[in-house]
């Protein structure tokens, strides 16, 4: 179902957003975390990874219009 998509998932750090991550990655999905807190977020994708799905946590706060515009246009960094 979501084989060869990527989706990106804020607020992924733990709780709702991680779960909603996971569910994604199970089904298929390379996901992109998206959350405040760096440590956080790059825990909760190396997570992901050793579970055996494609994964990488970015901090990024959408609510900023800068960062959202940095993070969207940076050269390719491995993400899926």
């Amino acid at each position: 179902m979501m084989e060869h998509r990527t989706a990106l998932i804020t607020g992924a750090a733990r709780g709702i957003g991680y779960e909603v991550a996971k569910t994604l990655a199970e089904h298929g999905a390379n996901v992109v975390l998206v959350d405040l807190r760096q440590e956080e977020v790059e825990q909760a994708a190396r997570s992901l990874r050793e579970l055996g799905y494609e994964a990488v946590g970015v901090k990024c706060d959408v609510t900023v219009e800068q960062e959202v515009s940095k993070r969207s246009t940076r050269p390719s960094t491995g993400a899926p």
